[in-house]
């Protein structure tokens, strides 16, 4: 008898097709993925982000990325500040010993906020600069090919931040309605 782990490794992955305009198209010509913490259907699938609590796709993987810039500002400006307070002249600048103290701390953690966030934000800039999602890179899809998507450094960054992102298929006729992308599920 087949334990349960072993039966669920061995199901039949479902797919799904696309359905616009009475036609069906794959999910990769969209780069898309169905996410696994949300299962919603997203276009240019880059990673779920339990920091954000949100998927990453073509509609926000702009603001995530000035999110870890602007974190990373935020850190080196506490790391720099954490610096002046934290060796200033006690007997020029009337520092209390405690807050001195408090400040050396802070630097070091900042030191290490500063690391994550910061090669987060370069891992994205790289991530950007070649046009690739973080789940095409874990999963090796461009390593044995050549990345179609890769117009060059230039173009590709012109396009991720200033080429507005085109309205989003799963937006019905009537505005009013919440309609999920139109998925249809198809046996293999």
């Amino acid at each position: 008898m087949a334990t349960p782990r072993f039966s669920a490794m061995h199901r039949k992955k479902k797919l799904y097709v696309i359905a616009l305009n009475g036609q069906h198209y794959p999910l990769p010509m969209f780069r898309a993925k169905i996410c696994r913490e949300t299962e919603a259907c997203i276009e240019r699938f880059d990673h779920f982000c339990p920091w954000i609590g949100n998927v990453v796709g073509v509609r926000n993987h702009k603001y995530f990325v000035l999110f870890t810039v602007f974190t990373f500002a935020v850190a080196v400006e506490v790391f720099i500040s954490s610096v002046v307070i934290g060796t200033a002249d006690p007997h020029h600048f009337k520092i209390p010993t405690h807050e001195r103290a408090v400040a050396l701390t802070l630097m070091s953690y900042t030191v290490v906020i500063m690391l994550a966030v910061g090669g987060l934000m370069c891992y994205h800039i790289d991530l950007v600069a070649q046009n690739e999602s973080t789940n095409e890179r874990l999963k090796g899809t461009y390593t044995l090919r050549r990345n179609p998507h890769n117009k060059g450094i230039f173009s590709n960054c012109f396009s991720f931040w200033c080429i507005p992102i085109r309205k989003s298929y799963a937006v019905a006729e009537n505005k009013d309605d919440d309609l999920p992308l139109p998925l249809l599920h198809v046996e293999p």
